[in-house]
């Protein structure tokens, strides 16, 4: 096999393994998008409200000491790997898991000493129990985070994989069982928010340790019948579990016995630091260093959405507040949150599949630039098709999705201006990753000031007159602004390394292109009213309920707007056969496509 080929083959496996950790996040995000039906059915508006002002705090933490080091984790076992350097890779999967468990614990500590002066900034007592609940999880999740960058470093996607999806069926499982147990015993709005957010404690602790027993075992048998990437390196395996405690140390590891005399002639101070380990730890502290440069402007990039949620959770109860009581404005804040987890549903999807690319991009910028610049590209057009095709379909159905996730129509116009932040939120959140891998570190931190403060002024403007709509509306112009602005440097720095072809850089061409865009989404627009509308009249000629007609419309909606949305794009030429040939399978896709005369 020639050098093309196997580069050829390493691409490929890169968007395998990205389409594999975007299908594993999918289905995560859609298992913690179901258990909030639950908490808002169960436990009413104000418990949902708790909820979701502390829910931020908690990530806003989590994000910040991870979002960033599991990338750079995964970016330097890439490129110590590709060096032969194994044991350096190993020292910086042990150094991530270092760093953040101590970054976690530090978390911990904060959350728990203040939750009360927290709860009183949020404007309701009642939030103290769930901030003290939820800060319990952060023991496990930064060394998660870490330990998953370091199997992305390897090249295997399936550990990351599987472990977000066990967390996820955990958390909800304990969350769901906490909840019924407190409806039972009569427990209160703020003893039912924080048996929510006891979930998140145990779902961290059930990845952790299936992700332990993968460090230690190598690829499980569960793994390898994916077929989906190679398995983890087995010499790899066993050292990053001897330096993280998850394995067992061998024979061979041990330190060679050494004489008396050889003993005797060594100074005081060097046998003094290998009895008391300052021999390991000192390389050990250089790379948490390393990873910590590395990670911190683009974990201050990537929690945009986490310190918006904040800024909501500080500022929008106390600002409805002016003519309401705390537990209305909490429950009007829990009807302003209903449109979230959709929006992180996108955002999540989109992150993690750029995610997985960052080690391919990394490797790319330094032997093939033009590929890297044709992904950073091609993932970019990718985040912005599907933001707006998700945008302009939650603003469209909003109606019907409230019903059918929250059994009334409260509130739908806000859910409606929350919902058209899918198209910022998903551009964002792939901007981040590819900043990173570009090399781009200040940037994101930058972004996240800018958007912040637009976040914070537009709430004190807009809430108080507007009420949660004034909140909606703000979440609009911050995002959109941070997004923008991450989209434009990403597309700097990736012309900065290959220009665009000539092609694709004349405005005629992307006229067409921006013009087939706006064709296909206003197909989609009528698709799926169309689609709804059927569905409507189908069920109420099958006299359903309220809630499962408001189903039906969705899903009709859903399915046909995204097929004519899909089959749009490619007849007026949106997305090109060379793109789709970028993805894993996509020359054969490519050719039935044109089969099928869907795409020229």
């Amino acid at each position: 096999m020639d050098d093309k080929e196997q580069q050829a083959g390493r691409g490929r496996g890169a968007l395998g393994g990205a389409a594999l950790l975007a299908g594993a996040a999918l289905l995560s995000k859609l298992i913690g998008t179901l258990q909030k039906i639950p908490l808002q059915n169960v436990a009413g508006d104000r418990v949902f409200g708790i909820y979701n002002a502390v829910y931020p705090f908690y990530q806003l933490i989590l994000v910040l000491a991870t979002a960033g080091l599991p990338v750079a984790v995964s970016i330097r076992t890439a490129a110590l790997l590709e060096q032969g350097d194994r044991l350096g890779a190993r020292r910086a999967a042990a150094a991530g898991v270092t760093l953040l468990s101590l970054l976690g614990a530090a978390g911990f500590a904060a959350l728990w000493l203040l939750a009360d002066r927290l709860a009183a900034l949020v404007g309701d007592p009642a939030a103290e129990l769930s901030i003290r609940a939820v800060a319990s999880a952060l023991w496990f999740a930064p060394a998660l985070a870490a330990l998953r960058g370091y199997t992305q470093g390897l090249g295997d996607m399936r550990p990351t994989a599987w472990s977000q999806l066990v967390e996820q069926v955990v958390r909800v499982a304990a969350m769901l069982l906490l909840l019924r147990i407190g409806w039972s015993a009569g427990w209160g709005d703020d003893r039912l928010a924080a048996g929510a957010m006891w979930g998140s404690f145990f779902g961290g602790a059930a990845g952790l340790a299936l992700l332990a027993v993968f460090l230690r075992r190598g690829a499980s048998a569960t793994g390898a019948a994916t077929g989906a990437s190679p398995p983890l390196d087995a010499d790899s395996v066993r050292g990053v579990g001897r330096l993280t405690g998850f394995g067992r140390r061998s024979d061979s590891d041990a330190a060679p016995v050494r004489t008396a005399s050889e003993e005797g002639g060594r100074e005081p101070a060097l046998r003094a630091s290998r009895v008391f380990g300052l021999s390991r730890l000192r390389p050990l502290a250089r790379e948490m260093g390393a990873l910590g440069a590395l990670a911190l402007p683009a974990a201050l990039g990537a929690i945009v959405a986490p310190v918006l949620g904040a800024i909501d959770a500080f500022t929008v109860p106390r600002l409805l507040r002016g003519g309401m009581d705390a537990a209305e404005a909490m429950a009007a804040f829990g009807l302003y949150s209903r449109g979230q987890p959709l929006i992180q549903l996108v955002a999540m999807v989109a992150g993690a599949a750029a995610g997985a690319l960052v080690p391919q991009l990394v490797r790319h910028r330094r032997s093939d630039p033009a590929q890297a610049a044709a992904l950073v590209r091609l993932w970019l057009r990718s985040s912005a098709l599907v933001g707006a095709a998700s945008a302009l379909g939650l603003a469209l159905l909003a109606r019907p999705l409230n019903v059918m996730f929250y059994a009334d129509a409260q509130a739908t116009g806000t859910l409606a201006l929350v919902g058209s932040t899918a198209l910022a939120a998903a551009v964002s959140a792939v901007a981040a990753p590819l900043l990173q891998g570009l090399g781009a570190l200040r940037l994101p931190a930058a972004l996240l000031g800018l958007a912040a403060l637009a976040k914070a002024a537009l709430n004190a403007a807009l809430v108080p007159p507007l009420g949660i709509a004034g909140a909606a509306a703000a979440g609009i112009a911050a995002t959109a602004l941070a997004a923008g602005l991450g989209a434009l440097a990403a597309a700097r720095t990736a012309a900065a390394l290959a220009p665009a072809p000539p092609a694709a850089r004349r405005a005629a061409a992307r006229l067409r292109r921006l013009a087939a865009c706006a064709l296909a989404l206003a197909a989609l627009a009528a698709a799926a009213l169309a689609g709804a509308r059927l569905a409507e009249l189908a069920a109420g000629a099958a006299s359903l309920a309220p809630r499962a007609s408001a189903a039906a419309q969705t899903l009709g909606g859903v399915l046909l707007g995204a097929a004519v949305y899909g089959a749009a794009l490619l007849l007026l030429g949106a997305v090109s056969a060379a793109e789709l040939r970028l993805l894993p399978g996509g020359e054969r896709m490519a050719a039935r496509l044109r089969r099928w005369r869907l795409m020229p």
